[in-house]
């Protein structure tokens, strides 16, 4: 779980300074549900606990904004 604070401390500061807290929340909340859901369809039997689907949609949401960013300079 602190890997996840780490992940997302690295990731989400810069995108709020780009992209405001509202989106950044909402990729966030939408890649942890979006987590949460996948991993209850596949592997219904264990507990989940972290935020690795919302870790992980930020690290999407930057290499994204990377590559965007990269593309038009």
């Amino acid at each position: 779980m602190i890997v996840n604070l780490v992940f997302q401390l690295f990731l989400g500061i810069p995108l709020e300074m780009v992209h405001g807290w509202w989106r950044v929340l909402l990729i966030y909340v939408c890649g942890a549900f979006t987590g949460s859901l996948a991993h209850s369809v596949f592997d219904s039997h264990s507990f989940l606990a972290g935020a690795s689907g919302g870790a992980y949609s930020l690290a999407s949401a930057h290499v994204a904004n990377v590559i965007m960013v990269s593309e038009y300079s």
